[in-house]
């Protein structure tokens, strides 16, 4: 595979590639690929990079790093945030495992998933112990990354309403 390129559907997603999030602060996020919806050409799990870095992240900086959230998306949430997958984790790295969540499966029943993968079926009273499936639309990862930011790093640019007099 060559880096940078522009998804167009899943049929080129691979799980631990990555790109680019810019943030107010001017620095850098980072969303990466978990896994591609089973069936779907244009579904996949993104998630969230435990990172901030002042330029692109690179693969040696974002190894080993945990995820903050993950989300359903469309691929076009890497086109219309940054536009290209700018690289990918070596083979010998293991993407961040997806996070647990839930998801109604119908009546009483509810899925216990780790990312797209079905664990096991459980109650409703189980399912209250974990978050919920999440969708995603195609500028969420980037107002996340910066909501994350903001709130991690208190140099960002102030803003009109919290602006030195």
């Amino acid at each position: 595979m060559t880096y940078p390129f522009q998804p167009k559907s899943t049929a080129n997603l691979r799980a631990g590639q990555f790109w680019p999030i810019r943030l107010p602060d001017g620095g850098f996020g980072c969303g990466m690929v978990l896994d591609v919806v089973s069936g779907s050409r244009r579904e996949f799990l993104a998630g969230l990079v435990d990172w901030h870095g002042p330029r692109e992240p690179l693969p040696s900086e974002i190894a080993e790093q945990s995820l903050v959230a993950q989300g359903v998306g469309h691929v076009k949430m890497i086109i219309e945030g940054y536009g290209w997958i700018t690289g990918a984790l070596p083979p010998e790295v293991s993407p961040p495992s997806p996070l647990l969540w839930t998801d109604h499966l119908g009546g009483r029943e509810w899925g216990l998933f780790r990312g797209i993968v079905l664990i096991k079926r459980i109650g409703p009273e189980e399912a209250a112990k974990h978050p919920r499936r999440s969708t995603w639309g195609y500028n969420f990862i980037n107002l996340l990354a910066a909501k994350k930011i903001k709130t991690h790093n208190k140099t960002l640019h102030p803003t009109a309403g919290n602006a030195p007099v």
